[in-house]
């Protein structure tokens, strides 16, 4: 056996997790379980590295129902982690809307919103998934071939901050056919996701030409040492753009915002392009930041001062006033309509309950009340501006909110009839339709300083 191959010890898997120090007492850990190799090797690891600590591990195994085999293979895969000793929890896609798009990015976004559900609702502060060594090479692959900037190229972040859970991949420095002679050694079985053979996807097939980029000199490892360099540069330039955002951004709870042009400008294109990236995906609901590449052409149409649209990027609108640059999210692929009954149902969303993404930025509750009324049909979650018509609301705190960033936001309908709107939780018509409450609380996959809180003062907020 080459020492490449040597199983992944437990010695060392403490080192790679103490890199997340500190941890509290008796640990609760999550472990997000596909039941492939790497994932599965992470939850054996994990549960002897928690039980040295008197703490705990669950493994958190999402049924997407994307496929019709995957209910099967979730059962099994929790059968085997049961075996292991490892309490096992499905997470099903019963009760819940099926994804508008039916691919890898979409299986993505619906399993880690479900796991972060999960964490939250049992107070579990740590999420731990198996990305490795190859995955995040790949990941750097890719975003040199899309011209990424140094955000981009310090590939899959360690330890991702959200509201209230951090997410850890202790297993990025690890080769992951030390994770397989691993479960090897130990008899553990696994499953190979279909997908991964894929020639459809990119990532599948940058995976094939690793092997011949490691003979000239590229490989997995020196990919990986590039994301570390990246990252280590990256960290020397966040005080300062820090300091830059909260000088010149301003969040909206409605989310939206307001960039003032001249301390932009006064930064330089190159940190502007970066602060406008990070702006458009807080403001786009966008997992990660837009190229900077895209995002200096737009700097430098809003340096020539027009007025007006300036451009598209990410998902938003970004315009040029007399006094400020302003961000918003444009009305293109927004959510499509969830329908909302007291009494729950196939392909409806809890009558009672929350959504904690809705596009990538706003945290939604809602409850009904328990007294006579009834709705006289299902509600309906949907954006304000819907099949190209624009419902009239009332205005928030007396002062009316630009029309294209107010038809953006969600809202509760019954048939055409606006029921709740997005201000404060205030239900304008709720309780003749047994609803009570509808909270919006701006709160997006990304924030602008790259940690999971934020700041509030008056009827702003900085991230």
């Amino acid at each position: 056996m080459t020492a490449g191959c040597e199983p992944l010890s437990d010695a060392e898997f403490e080192t790679e997790l103490g890199r997340f120090a500190p941890f509290e007492d008796r640990p609760a850990l999550a472990i997000a379980v596909s039941g492939g190799a790497d994932s599965t090797a992470l939850a054996i690891l994990s549960a002897a590295w928690a039980g040295r600590r008197g703490g705990s591990v669950t493994a958190l195994i999402v049924d997407h129902g994307l496929r019709a085999e995957s209910a099967a293979e979730a059962r099994m895969v929790a059968e085997r982690l049961t075996a292991a000793s490892i309490t096992p929890v499905i997470l099903s896609a019963n009760g819940h809307p099926a994804p508008v798009r039916r691919d890898q990015a979409a299986a993505r976004e619906l399993r880690y919103g479900r796991l972060v559900s999960w964490c939250r609702a049992h107070g579990v502060l740590h999420l731990l998934t198996g990305h490795h060594q190859h995955d995040q090479a790949e990941t750097v692959l890719m975003r040199l071939l899309h011209g990424s900037g140094l955000d981009g190229l310090a590939g899959i972040n360690p330890c991702r901050q959200l509201a209230d859970v951090r997410v850890l991949r202790p297993l990025l420095r690890v080769d992951p056919a030390r994770l397989r002679a691993l479960l090897r050694d130990r008899a553990i079985p696994w499953l190979e996701d279909p997908s991964n053979a894929a020639s459809t996807y990119e990532r599948n097939r940058l995976r094939r030409q690793l092997p011949r980029l490691a003979t000239a000199g590229l490989s997995s490892a020196a990919l990986r040492q590039l994301a570390d360099d990246a990252a280590r540069a990256r960290a020397g330039v966040g005080e300062h753009l820090a300091g830059l955002i909260a000088g010149s951004c301003r969040l909206s709870p409605f989310g939206y915002a307001v960039i003032e042009p001249d301390v932009l400008a006064a930064s330089g294109p190159d940190l502007a392009a970066i602060v406008l990236s990070r702006v458009l995906a807080t403001v786009g609901g966008r997992p990660w930041p837009a190229g900077v590449a895209s995002s200096a052409r737009l700097v430098a149409g809003l340096n020539e001062g027009r007025r007006g649209r300036v451009g598209t990027l990410g998902g938003c609108i970004v315009a040029r006033t007399a006094a400020a640059i302003l961000v918003y999210r444009e009305r293109r692929n927004l959510p499509a309509a969830m329908t909302v009954t007291p009494d729950g149902g196939p392909g409806a969303m809890p009558p009672a309950g929350e959504l904690p993404l809705w596009d990538g930025r706003f945290h939604l509750r809602w409850d009904f009340h328990d007294g006579d009324a009834v709705p006289t049909m299902p509600l309906q979650l949907r954006p304000l501006h819907h099949d190209g018509v624009l419902r009239s609301v009332p205005w928030p705190r007396g002062s009316e909110l630009p029309t294209p960033i107010l038809a953006t936001m969600p809202a509760m309908f019954a048939g055409d009839e606006l029921i709740a709107a997005p201000f404060g939780g205030e239900v304008t018509d709720g309780r003749r339709a047994g609803l009570t409450r509808f909270d919006v609380v701006f709160r997006p996959r990304w924030s602008l300083s790259g940690h999971g809180y934020f700041l509030s003062g008056g009827n702003s907020v900085i991230m």
